[in-house]
């Protein structure tokens, strides 16, 4: 249960979307990435036979737009593409590059091991030590004790502070 107003409100709205997917059964499926596809490096740009395997399993060629994306292998043995669950700002912040992404261990729910349903999986997360993680942002919610004072507070411009960058994505693919 949330502390705040605008978190048990925020936590309301995110179970009435992900009401219908609870009665699905999404299982988490372990991945390690191999290579990282961008606008400036596109899929075309990977070693022949990883590419003819991606093809072969997406059924057409993509484009790359924006955003970040890995070719992941996963349990099964075989090559998917599955976009970042971060902002390409944030994981080259925390990782640097792309030789430091390589090679790191990529968990996606889904609700099965084709290749469909993990590049449309829910929950990505690049796993391993505590360091690796993004901090999550409703951990921390700006307090002022400027009220105690008899200030004056405007709690909607520190609220504005969490919300989404829109001119920011995570990428599109065509």
């Amino acid at each position: 249960m949330s502390k705040s107003l605008y978190g048990y409100e925020t936590e309301q709205s995110h179970r009435k979307i992900h009401q219908g997917q609870s009665i699905r059964h999404f299982t988490p499926y372990q991945g390690v990435i191999q290579f990282v596809v961008s606008s400036y490096k596109q899929l075309s740009d990977l070693p022949e036979d990883v590419y003819k395997a991606l093809i072969k399993e997406l059924g057409s060629k993509y484009k790359i737009i924006s955003g970040l994306h890995f070719v992941v292998l996963m349990e099964n043995n075989q090559y998917v593409l599955i976009q970042s669950p971060y902002e390409e700002d944030e994981v080259r912040c925390i990782y640097g590059s792309d030789g430091n992404i390589i090679g790191r261990m990529i968990q996606v729910d889904a609700i099965d091991l084709s290749p469909g349903s993990i590049m449309n999986g829910h929950n990505v997360k690049i796993t391993g030590t505590h360091r690796c993680y993004l901090e999550d942002q409703d951990k921390y919610l700006p307090i002022s004790t400027a009220g105690l004072y008899g200030h004056k507070v405007d709690a909607s411009n520190r609220m504005n502070a969490f919300k989404r960058n829109v001119n920011s994505g995570a990428g599109i693919i065509k």
